[in-house]
């Protein structure tokens, strides 16, 4: 009498054995918020996480070689565009996660591949920034330069604006103060190298000439209280090879070249950038106003 062999139980095999675990919408969405992309990685679509942060990174090196921070309307467009990129990622991550809640594990659905890529993307990001991004921001905690500048504006400054050409008269530089480099101050650019300066009553003069002034603010409005005045009258001196003579343009109230102890000067070296345009204001009128070379009222203007 044959016996027939016992069946025997085989595991299942294929993706029936594999583990399954609902997306979730927020986690979806916070992954992307995070980083664009790793929320459709962790929905199981790695074509379009590659496609969502080659995107957003395509945009920033745009933005950085085409120079787009060099003004507001364009430094908006790019934040607009960059934002509605963001949101159209977090809420395709959201939606789909939304969906696949009988979804099959992939190998890089791990927490530590997710640690992983977002210290990948930010270290990127860094070095992107450090290599190309040649722009910063400062605030203005002084009325030296009022009406150009207001206490509390925040300035767009660009810090390579002088890797090809030296600062001409008239630009509104940032730069470390002579006698303490730990203080960052924001002046206009009056004298260049070689010239011969000299302010009478608050009038300047270029090798004996007197100059055209628009930038002069003659005014006796908003003066702190106690705040010492400017000399009237200063020089005349020579300015060196390679340094500045600087003014504010409150020229009454103003710490600038006329005031430093030791040499009234700022070096070449000094320089931190070129101020371009105020990026934010509490008077909301003056946001994306530019470093219009001619934007006070003339000396002796009320």
């Amino acid at each position: 009498m044959n016996l027939a062999a016992p069946e025997t139980a085989s595991a299942p095999t294929g993706p029936a054995a594999a583990e399954k675990r609902p997306r979730s919408a927020w986690r979806a969405a916070l992954l992307t918020f995070i980083t664009t992309g790793l929320g459709q990685l962790y929905n199981g679509q790695p074509r379009q996480a590659l496609f969502f942060f080659l995107a957003m990174t395509s945009i920033s090196v745009l933005s950085y070689l085409m120079d787009w921070f060099a003004s507001a309307m364009a430094l908006l467009v790019v934040l607009v565009v960059s934002l509605g990129l963001e949101l159209v990622a977090v809420v395709h991550a959201a939606t789909v996660a939304w969906k696949r809640q009988d979804y099959v594990l992939q190998p890089y659905n791990r927490w530590y591949v997710y640690v992983g890529l977002i210290i990948a993307s930010s270290l990127l990001s860094w070095g992107l920034q450090s290599a190309l991004f040649t722009y910063d921001t400062f605030t203005i905690p002084s009325n030296a330069m009022q009406p150009t500048l207001q206490v509390g504006d925040y300035l767009m400054a660009k810090t390579d604006a002088y890797r090809d050409h030296d600062p001409e008269r008239g630009d509104v530089v940032v730069f470390r103060l002579p006698e303490d480099p730990h203080k960052v101050f924001v002046s206009r650019v009056i004298g260049l190298p070689g010239e011969r300066v000299a302010v009478k009553q608050y009038r300047v003069y270029i090798n004996g000439q007197a100059i055209a002034d628009p930038w002069a603010n003659l005014k006796l409005k908003a003066v702190p209280k106690g705040a010492p005045e400017a000399p009237a009258d200063f020089g005349p001196v020579v300015v060196p090879r390679r340094a500045y003579f600087v003014l504010g343009d409150n020229r009454r109230y103003s710490y600038d070249s006329r005031r430093w102890p030791g040499d009234p000067f700022v070096p070449r070296q000094a320089i931190i950038g070129k101020a371009m345009y105020i990026l934010w204001s509490r008077d909301r009128g003056r946001v994306g106003q530019g470093m219009d070379p001619q934007p006070g009222p003339k000396p002796g203007q009320p």
